[in-house]
């Protein structure tokens, strides 16, 4: 009897040491995870916006059909387990994954699908109408069988679908509320609040079908100055400090509590003519003007540094992206004779621009077009009067910048004729020909001919000079991880998290 007491106090004793032990050794995380960046987000609705700050929320909270790797650009399956294609290329066939549940308890089907592409076509704001377009109608075959018919053939259907905007929405939710019905996904996080231009803080979806974040509460938070912004890091007040000014890279590189994380970034800055006004409509001006740009030393002085000249109006991570284009050469003699031969000494040129790295720029085109005859002047605006005007075509010349995102018909809002991102007005026959030759083209080979013509033919013709690809940075706090950097800057936060150590 002794014995089997001796036995069982040492059994209960060895159990409690491995009990102790293995709680000692059970990993903690910090509870909320706080992102800040310097832009405002003013709406929770996937189909009411489509810039990036907001296609990071989107991620977040709304799952769809598609999804694709930010860095390789392949697809995989999302909310639909697989595809067909018809022989025609006009019907596209989903079969859905049956263990979803939307943030209200609601099943995921075939009906939400249904709802979620009709409303896009017919409410979807802007550019994120865009995205439903090229849909002609959409079947439930089933419940969980869906078909989308397409108006005319799109290659790049899979890739539209892949993004954030087109996340499914609950039909019953936006039925019953339609303000905030909205908010209702099937992504890995919730809502759970949000003031308008401040924050919106989200809580992880305990039912959420995939991999889940240990973190409880993700928060997007804005913080307009980035220097504050950092402070807020280094402070251990914020988690994820985006897009940090470049004069301070330094700190967060000789911070031991701090990350870097840098990138080669697809955001292009260019220089646009306005084709439809003097003197951006006199070819022999625009190409005056592009032989007297030294690059160098616009992305040293207005960038620090931190990009690599654009050789082309388009991204090179898009699909499509012509690599063989040559850069403008810079000959301030050849663009000297040029303004001679054509008479164009003492011309004024007014470039129109918003923030602090375009007004730069502006300035020292200010200095560089000089010596040449031409004299710039600045039109500073907010980015409401920038967007107005520019929308209107009341400007000379324009500094701006486009993130492109994977896929190649992207390209078509910044060249198509009528487009509100086109700030160049420009209207070519052969590109606007080029754009629907190129997306019904199957046969890649050709595929990419039409797409490198269409560069070629942008280049040539000087409506807008490329700047830079501008490099991507992100400061962390030494301990998170879990986060897909993406080139273009929608990053993913779905599984961020911060040990505790």
């Amino acid at each position: 009897m002794k014995r089997c007491l001796t036995f069982l106090v040492a059994l209960i004793l060895l159990l409690g040491l491995l009990t102790s032990s293995a709680l000692a050794e059970e990993k903690r995380y910090k509870e909320k995870i706080v992102v800040a960046f310097s832009t405002k987000l003013t709406n929770i609705d996937p189909q009411s916006v489509n810039n990036v700050q907001h296609k990071r929320l989107f991620l977040l909270m709304f799952d769809g059909l598609v999804n694709v790797d930010p860095q390789t650009n392949e697809l995989s399956p999302g909310l639909a387990e697989r595809w067909e294609l018809s022989e025609d290329g006009l019907s596209w066939t989903f079969y859905l994954r049956q263990d979803v549940k939307f943030h209200n308890g609601e099943p995921f089907t075939a009906d939400d699908v249904v709802f979620t592409i009709e409303r896009g076509k017919a409410s979807a704001v802007g550019s994120a109408r865009g995205m439903f377009t090229t849909v002609d109608n959409v079947v439930a075959v089933d419940d969980y069988t869906v078909q989308l018919n397409l108006a005319k053939i799109n290659m790049d259907m899979l890739y539209i679908l892949a993004q954030p905007g087109l996340g499914m929405l609950n039909r019953e939710a936006v039925e019953s509320d339609p303000d905030k019905g909205p908010y209702v996904g099937c992504g890995p996080w919730k809502f759970n609040d949000f003031r308008e231009g401040d924050y919106v803080l989200l809580e992880r979806f305990d039912d959420y079908y995939g991999k889940k974040s240990p973190t409880k509460f993700l928060e997007l938070r804005h913080i307009a100055e980035n220097s504050a912004r950092l402070i807020s890091l280094q402070n251990d007040e914020i988690d994820v400090c985006l897009e940090p000014n470049n004069i301070e890279l330094d700190f967060i590189r000789d911070d031991p509590n701090l990350k870097l994380v840098q990138q080669n970034g697809t955001n292009l800055q260019y220089f646009a003519f306005n084709m439809q006004r003097e003197p951006g409509n006199n070819p022999a001006f625009r190409q005056a003007v592009s032989h007297a740009i030294n690059m160098d030393e616009i992305i040293l002085a207005a960038f620090e540094g931190m990009g690599v000249q654009a050789n082309s109006f388009w991204s090179w991570a898009q699909y499509g992206y012509n690599a063989d284009i040559q850069p403008y050469e810079y000959n301030p003699d050849k663009a000297k004779q040029i303004v001679d031969e054509n008479g164009l000494a003492g011309t004024v040129l007014k470039i129109m621009t918003t923030g602090a790295e375009r007004i730069l720029v502006v300035q020292i085109l200010q200095a560089q077009l000089a010596p040449i005859g031409i004299k710039v002047e600045l039109e500073e605006v907010d980015s409401a009067g920038f967007t107005s005007l520019t929308n209107a075509g009341e400007h000379q010349a324009c500094i701006y910048g486009i993130t492109y995102v994977n896929y190649g018909d992207d390209a078509r809002h910044t060249h198509a004729a009528g487009s509100t991102t086109n700030k160049s007005h420009q209207n070519n026959p052969r590109i606007q020909e080029l754009m629907d030759l190129a997306l019904a083209e199957t046969n890649e080979e050709q595929r990419l001919k039409y797409y490198h013509e269409w560069q070629q033919i942008a280049h040539d013709e000087i409506a807008v000079i490329p700047l830079i690809y501008q490099t991507l940075s992100v400061a962390i706090n030494k301990d998170v991880e879990g986060i897909a950097f993406e080139p273009g800057g929608i990053h993913d936060f779905s599984g961020v998290y911060r040990e505790i150590k």
